[in-house]
């Protein structure tokens, strides 16, 4: 089962409805946002649509500040088919408002224990709020969240509601017999947690090999949960997390390692848990900014990672980062994806920032040649002019991306496109090809001194409409050359 459609109303920083269309059943969603765009709460609406279906939440406290008699609302409406092309059951769009809720919804419960919803505040709780302490004690994660909703392979109970039991019965006063049961049910529970850490341990490592930054960890009991007649008290379990570093044991690792690796540690031990929860028909797996301290280097074994251990899960990421979304879109656009930009526009009426959004054609090419000719339309040659040499840049980068190799430069956030552009042609002439789109070449170069560079955008230059539209059809020629080549 998938997402096909996200709607937010009056939620946060969303004043009005807003529609997010994944398409049937449901493609993966990535969300290019400014900051202050309304982006986190896009995130914060589906985690807690989700969590709302385990506990009893009002929407009411997250209405929109700007809208005095407005009704929060989030849908998502959720949908899969059968072999023959009819909706399976639980196909339907499910709505959190003031007076209906997913509270008690099976499908949405049980997404809700095995979904991912993660943004760079979830990545800190593995080592961040430990700084002030020599050791990293992961016990409370993993019982909230971690391997919350896992079965103890002991008793087959999930861990959190075992944790839950034994707390609740320490408060009560207890004979005997009761205490002997709770010595027992500790037992079972520590037991049940000895048995699952050497799989999460596993499976963490070797997602951490994703990340290419030769480290292992291994979660240790340091201690186990206990019970206390007198004083009566329940002690709580330590589990450290221990870290190597090219072989070598790391102390207070916290306190070394830079963000880069303690970001891929952190990712790696949510991502092991995830996918060591017991399946549900709807998975989901929400990033918000998870790598937002980490240079480009790092963060590319992401798409990789993703596309070999989530590939049955529906993936939404959400980034402020033009280069990281653009980087994404070209590794992504043959695949199962749908793009939307967010940006903050003044209310001139009201003062505020209001969301903007737009759904971006799969075929980035496409849809800047369509606000080219859009551009045209209405008169304004400049703009078209821009949008036209866009169109030209984004095919060259995103065939260079792909396979062919380029020049290397310590920056590479501005790209020589006369490199690039040199290194396709060379790729054709490799190819045997160069004579086949010679003539297209021609144009395109043609056009290229005219209106495809940035000096013919300025003030003082003249635009002409005849040259936009030749610029235009030039670079649509060009289609289909990738196919040659790559």
């Amino acid at each position: 089962m998938k997402i096909s459609k996200i709607t937010i109303k009056d939620f946060r920083g969303f004043p009005g409805e807003y529609e997010f269309v994944l398409g049937e059943p449901g493609k993966n969603l990535l969300i290019y946002g400014e900051n202050g765009a309304g982006k986190s709460s896009l995130f914060l609406a589906i985690k807690y649509f989700l969590e709302a279906s385990r506990e009893k939440m009002d929407i009411t406290q997250f209405q929109n500040i700007f809208v005095e008699h407005g009704e929060p609302t989030v849908k998502l409406d959720i949908m899969a088919f059968d072999a023959n092309g009819d909706r399976v059951d639980g196909s339907q769009t499910y709505e959190w408002v003031s007076d209906a809720s997913p509270y008690g919804q099976p499908l949405i419960e049980e997404t809700a224990k095995t979904r991912g919803c993660l943004d760079y505040k979830d990545l800190l709780a593995t080592h961040y709020v430990h700084l002030q302490s020599g050791e990293v004690d992961l016990f409370t994660l993993l019982i909230n969240s971690l391997i919350a909703h896992s079965p103890n392979p002991i008793s087959n109970k999930p861990f959190y509601e075992e944790w839950a039991n034994i707390n609740n019965s320490v408060s009560n006063r207890l004979t005997v017999r009761e205490k002997e049961d709770l010595k027992r049910r500790i037992e079972i529970f520590n037991n049940g947690i000895e048995a699952l850490l050497p799989d999460l341990c596993r499976k963490t490592n070797e997602i951490l090999d994703f990340f290419n930054q030769t480290l292992t960890v291994d979660l240790k009991v340091q201690t186990t949960a206990d019970f206390i007649s007198k004083p009566k008290q329940l002690v709580y379990p330590k589990i450290y997390l221990k870290v190597h570093y090219a072989g070598q044991p790391i102390e207070a690792h916290h306190r070394f390692l830079n963000e880069a690796r303690l970001s891929a540690i952190a990712l790696s031990i949510y991502f092991a848990s995830l996918l060591m929860n017991p399946a549900s028909r709807l998975r989901v797996l929400v990033l918000d900014d998870v790598l937002i301290g980490i240079d480009m280097s790092n963060r590319m074994p992401l798409l990789d990672l993703l596309k070999k251990l989530f590939n049955h899960w529906q993936i939404i990421i959400l980034t402020h980062d033009r280069i990281w979304f653009d980087i994404i879109r070209f590794q992504t656009q043959k695949a199962d994806w749908c793009y939307y930009e967010v940006y903050a526009n003044k209310d001139r009426e009201r003062g505020y920032d209001r969301p903007v959004h737009r759904l971006l054609n799969t075929d980035g090419v496409s849809e800047l040649l369509t606000r080219a000719k859009k551009h045209l339309l209405n008169n304004d040659e400049r703009a078209a002019a821009v949008y036209s040499r866009a169109a030209f840049e984004y095919w060259v980068q995103s065939i260079c991306e792909k396979k062919i190799p380029v020049p290397f430069t310590l920056d590479n956030t501005h790209p020589d496109i006369n490199k690039l552009w040199e290194a396709i042609k060379n790729r054709l002439i490799e190819k045997g090809k160069l004579a086949e789109y010679q003539g297209k070449i021609s144009d395109l170069e043609t056009f290229r001194n005219i209106v495809l560079n940035p000096w013919s955008h300025g003030a003082g230059a003249h635009v002409v409409k005849a040259e936009v539209q030749g610029a235009i059809a030039a670079v649509e020629a060009l289609k289909g050359i990738d196919k040659k080549i790559l």
